[in-house]
């Protein structure tokens, strides 16, 4: 194959008229105008430790991230060649793009040695990191066993050709270097090149140079040299990648939405906070009344990182966007929600009405529940949830998410990554983050190292004692000392405990309660249990139908459950609920009876957070009993964790109780765990792969078979593709059993037959011939 007039870096829409933006010189120039408008964006932040290192490296790393595509087969697969068509190549482009700048001997490194090698000994194995990393598919290369497919690793050999080329002869590849010529230490020719031959193993000619061992040596001197970068060049790295991939992705997405995608960034990037956007939000919720005194102090800190503890439904929200007004001024407003369901739930109560507010709701699932909130799927809002997915966040005022939209940052996940201008330029909210599990608050204390400059918000019901320590210690006088509720909500006694030996034990008081119109929340620690629970209530004639709420139904189905839960409780008349943890944060309601199997004590106090929520002064405390409960190989819980739960409980047990007691309680177990704060994003140096950023089982989540004719028809109808977001509504979290092996895939999802799992729309989902699963 001849090389083609113009290189391509996108497969051409029509092969006879390529578009500016589908060429690889078109593609670079925009994505280099993305990094200076990002770069531009951001300076007013102060969140570079060594500004010139990290805006060269994505800068440059912007004009030779996708230099990899210039190769006979990339070119002929876009190109759509039949002889290329059932062609892998045999390195992704743009690790190709890492060995061309450092590794791959030829004029082309010489040259780029030459050019930039004054800024620093690392520089250029630093951009190469740069360039390479954008997939998030640089790392050691794991055993073949590991990888899922064949183009997971480095270097591929099946379906590949014995060899391929690099044309560094062609007239685009110079125009890049021209481009890079315009950051180079002094003023500097641009080579005539010549096309390399690359063989993929070893050839006859001892002197030629293969790609296994080139790969081989990249990657061991990558792994050596890290070691001798220092602190900030490690920070600037992070931040040069995390530009290079934002950059990259507005570079492509916004081609097809706006014809002037740099004005749209710029403006998207401006669109900051001012106090008056938040006002209506606190008025509207005060309803002519005023703020409490917490909130009040809540709101005035001067403190770099403020830190509240108050119990569940004493106003910590409204507290937060009282503390925004003063500290999101001239920011983007990150609230991070522990949840999807407490993320929805938020926005919908504090949001979704301020229409003259740029706001987003930012999770997975998000546009399922946008179009439950908005009732249709004509509204603009919902229109602008469909707009622009990965760059959601950029154009927003205030951003409802889950946390992992803005610590996932920290381990390399995509829509953080995506969302990094954003975040760059944040004010944050941390809701609810006794709830971390190890991993995740690992997370949070890295996030708070590295962001120092940006204003954030801590809220908690209570916190253990160990990690309020280990919070002093990372920000020493960064943290004010914790700002308590409001005394007299905090100290109403809201709760009376009762133990149970076993489930049984509590129906007697279920019955009694629901005869007299009451509300009651039982709540198991799993699936199996709760539908368990469910049987035996339906089986107890109880003359009104339970509802039962857990996490394994598709995600409409359990849209449409929470939102028949939250109903059931609102509405007069009696109300059973059986429910596993997902109940814990999402839902807003009161029960007049909770009943729960044990638990650890954080969850035990968000359970306790659905009991008696709206109390009064002098009335009578909401009645919870718990009943015994041990775990199967740790699952869900550690039993060490259920132990120390049930000794607290021994001198809490048939007394009432305030939020203030639970606080206490749990600042005084002794809780053992060890809090990792390793980051891919900063750590990761040389390597750039994605981590996982919560603790948990192995799960899956999958679509069924029998929904994919709906699917297709829903999305047809919107024209829409076939993608992760699109199919949400359909998806099920299974946990993943080693039985079952599902090959087939929708929309990135493994598809069940019905031969595997079995779904009832009241029940939920489960392996077929399978006893429910644990959790």
């Amino acid at each position: 194959m001849l090389p083609p007039k113009t290189l391509l870096a996108k497969s051409p829409i029509n092969h006879s008229i390529i578009k500016p933006w589908e060429s690889l010189v078109g593609h670079t120039r925009q994505v280099l105008n993305a990094t200076k408008k990002i770069i531009a964006s951001l300076r007013y932040f102060n969140i570079f430790r060594n500004q010139q290192c990290f805006e060269l490296l994505a800068l440059i790393g912007a004009i030779l991230h996708d230099l990899g595509k210039a190769t006979n087969i990339f070119q002929g697969m876009l190109l759509r060649k039949k002889a290329f068509c059932n062609k892998i190549h045999p390195i992704r482009h743009e690790i190709l793009s890492a060995l061309l700048i450092a590794q791959l001997n030829s004029p082309l490194k010489d040259w780029v040695q030459k050019a930039f090698a004054g800024y620093g000994q690392h520089f250029i194995w630093m951009l190469s990191w740069v360039a390479g990393g954008h997939h998030l598919k640089l790392h050691l290369d794991k055993p073949f066993h590991i990888h899922t497919k064949e183009t997971d690793r480095l270097v591929r050999v099946q379906g590949t050709p014995k060899e391929f080329i690099f044309w560094g002869s062609h007239p685009d590849v110079k125009e890049l270097l021209k481009m890079a010529a315009c950051f180079a230490c002094q003023k500097i020719e641009v080579p005539e090149l010549q096309d390399v031959i690359i063989p993929l193993a070893e050839v006859d000619d001892l002197d030629a140079q293969n790609l296994k061992t080139i790969v081989e040596d990249y990657v061991y001197d990558s792994s050596n040299l890290v070691v001798q970068l220092s602190a900030d060049e490690k920070v600037s790295l992070a931040l040069a990648k995390a530009v290079l991939i934002a950059a990259d992705v507005a570079g492509s997405a916004l081609t097809a939405e706006t014809t002037e995608p740099l004005r749209w960034i710029e403006g998207a990037l401006q669109q900051y906070l001012v106090p008056e956007n938040l006002e209506k939000i606190i008025q509207d919720k005060l309803g002519g009344g005023d703020l409490r005194d917490f909130q009040e102090s809540v709101a005035r800190s001067l403190a770099p990182v403020t830190l509240t503890i108050a119990g569940c439904g004493t106003g910590k929200t409204l507290a937060a966007y009282a503390w925004a007004m003063r500290h999101a001024a001239g920011k983007k407003l990150f609230f991070c929600y522990p949840t999807t369901g407490t993320a929805s739930s938020g926005f919908e109560d504090y949001l979704v009405a301020q229409s003259s507010l740029e706001r987003a709701l930012i999770h997975g699932r998000a546009q399922v529940d946008i179009e439950r909130i908005l009732r249709s799927d004509e509204e603009d809002l919902w229109e602008e949830n469909q707009r622009l997915e990965s760059l959601k966040a950029w154009p927003q005022q205030v951003i409802a998410c889950t946390v992992d939209t803005v610590l996932g940052l920290m381990q390399n996940q995509r829509r953080s990554l995506f969302s990094f201008p954003a975040i760059a330029s944040g004010a944050f909210v941390f809701d609810e983050i006794h709830n971390y599990d190890a991993k995740l608050f690992g997370a949070l204390i890295r996030f708070l190292r590295t962001f120092t400059e940006s204003p954030v918000l801590l809220m908690s019901a209570s916190i253990p004692e160990n990690r309020l320590n280990f919070l002093r210690a990372t920000l020493g006088e960064r943290l004010a000392e914790p700002i308590r509720g409001d005394p007299e909500l905090e100290n109403l006694d809201r709760y009376q405990l009762e133990w149970c030996q076993v489930p049984e034990d509590c129906w007697p008081a279920v019955e009694r309660i629901l005869e007299n119109g009451g509300k009651v929340l039982w709540v198991c620690n799993t699936v199996a249990d709760a539908v368990a629970a469910y049987d035996h209530a339906l089986a107890m004639n109880l003359n009104i139908a339970p509802v039962l709420y857990h996490s394994r139904f598709r995600y409409q189905d359990r849209v449409s459950l929470q939102e028949r839960v939250i109903n059931s409780f609102r509405q007069e008349g009696p109300a059973l609920v059986i429910s596993t943890q997902v109940c814990e944060m999402s839902l807003d309601i009161s029960a007049d009876l909770l009943v729960t199997a044990l638990a650890p004590f954080p969850a035990l106090i968000q359970r306790l957070g659905r009991l008696n929520r709206y109390p009064q002064k002098n009335s009578l405390p909401g009645r919870c009993l718990v009943y015994d409960f041990s775990c199967q190989e740790n699952r869900p819980y550690r039993n060490q964790d259920l132990a120390m739960t049930k000794q607290a409980l021994l001198t809490m047990i048939n007394k009432p109780l305030s939020q203030r007691h639970l606080a206490k309680a749990l600042e005084e177990i002794q809780v053992s765990e060890e809090i990792k704060t390793y980051s891919a994003w900063l750590d990761g140096v040389w390597e750039s792969d994605q981590r996982p950023l919560r603790e948990g089982d192995a799960s899956i989540t999958v679509i069924l078979r029998q929904d994919l004719t709906e699917i297709q028809d829903f999305l047809k109808k919107r024209r829409q593709k076939p993608n992760c977001h699109n199919v949400a509504a359909w998806t099920i979290p299974m946990y993943l059993h080693p039985q079952f092996t599902l090959s087939e895939r929708f929309a990135g999802y493994p598809v069940a037959g019905e031969g595997v799992i079995e779904y009832d729309p009241v029940r939920g989902a489960k392996w077929r011939k399978q006893s429910w699963e644990i959790i």
